[in-house]
C-alpha cells in the first residue's frame, strides 16, 4: 500500500508511458518510508491486465504479489536467529545468479522482466561485483529496483550505473490522507503518525503491533533519560548496547528521526 510519494509515482508513470524508463532505479531513504511499497506498487501497474492499473484482482497481480509471476524476481536478505538473536543475513551470488538465469530469457506474458532488491546494501561484495555485469550490459526488456537505507554501504560502481531517487519523508497530512478509509480509526493515530516521523510502513507496522507502540515511547524516554544522565552512566549504557549491535542500529535510527 503507497501513502504519498505522488510526484515519485507520476514521473515513473509519465517515464513508463513515454517508454522512457531507465534500466536500472535506486530508491534511497529512511527505511520504511515506501521505497519499497512504490516499487511494488510499480511494478503491479506495468504488470496489471486490467485498464493498466494495480487492480489486485487480475491473475497477473496476484501472481506478483506472491513472488510467482514469471516475469517478476523478488530479492530480500534472509533473516538469521542465533542464541535468540535475530539479524539480517546477505544476499550472496547464488540469488544473483538466479536473476541472471532469469533475465536471459524474453518476458513470458509481459512487456518487462522486472527485479527488486530489498535491502540492497546487504549484496555480498561477489555479489554486488557479478550483479555489475547485469548492470552494464541490460536487455531492452529489463527494469530492477534497488532499494536500500543505507546507500553509502553499496559499491560506488553499483550505484553510478543506476537513476537514484531519494525518498523523503512524508507530510503528516498526505500520512492522514492516504490512511483514511485503509484502517481502522483509532484514537491514537493522530499520535502514531506524529511518532512515525514520516515514514508510511512505520505506522501500519505499529497499528498491526500495538506493544511496539510502548516499546517506541519507552526508547523516546531512554533517550531523554540519557540526556540528563552523568557520562559513566552514558558509557555504562554504551557498553551494554554494544552487546546487541542490530538492536542498537534500529534504536539510533529510531533516536536521529
Amino acid at each position: 500500500m503507497l501513502i504519498g510519494h505522488q510526484r515519485l509515482w507520476n514521473f515513473l508513470t509519465r517515464s513508463a508511458a513515454q517508454q522512457r524508463l531507465a534500466h536500472a532505479y535506486l530508491f534511497i531513504g529512511p527505511a520504511r518510508v515506501g521505497k519499497l511499497a512504490l516499487a511494488q506498487e510499480f511494478s503491479q501497474w506495468l504488470f496489471c491486465s486490467v485498464a493498466k492499473k494495480p487492480c489486485g484482482l487480475c491473475r497477473n497481480c496476484k501472481d506478483l504479489a506472491k513472488n510467482q509471476h514469471p516475469d517478476f524476481l523478488f530479492l530480500t536478505p534472509p533473516c538469521l536467529e542465533k542464541d535468540g538473536i535475530k539479524k539480517t543475513g546477505e544476499i550472496g551470488i547464488d540469488a544473483i545468479r538466479e536473476l541472471q538465469k532469469r533475465f536471459s530469457f524474453f518476458p513470458y506474458n509481459s512487456s518487462h522482466k522486472i527485479a527488486i532488491i530489498d535491502q540492497a546494501d546487504r549484496l555480498t561484495t561477489e555479489a554486488a561485483s557479478a550483479f555489475l555485469k547485469t548492470l552494464e550490459e541490460p536487455s531492452p526488456q529489463s527494469l530492477i529496483f534497488l532499494v536500500s537505507s543505507q546507500s553509502a554501504a553499496m559499491l560506488t560502481t553499483l550505484v553510478s550505473r543506476c537513476q537514484t531517487i531519494k525518498f523523503l519523508p512524508v507530510p503528516e497530512a498526505e500520512m492522514t490522507e492516504g490512511l483514511a478509509g485503509q484502517v481502522k480509526k483509532l484514537p491514537e493515530l493522530a499520535e502514531i503518525i506524529k511518532l512515525a516521523a514520516g515514514r508510511p510502513g512505520f505506522v501500519l507496522d505499529l497499528i498491526n503491533r500495538p506493544d511496539e507502540i510502548i516499546a517506541y515511547k519507552a526508547d523516546q524516554q531512554r533517550l531523554l533519560g540519557l540526556m540528563r544522565a552523568s557520562w559513566p552512566e552514558r558509557f555504562v549504557w554504551a557498553q551494554e548496547a554494544s552487546q546487541d549491535v542490530s538492536a542498537t542500529q534500529n534504536l539510533l535510527v529510531n533516536w536521529l528521526l
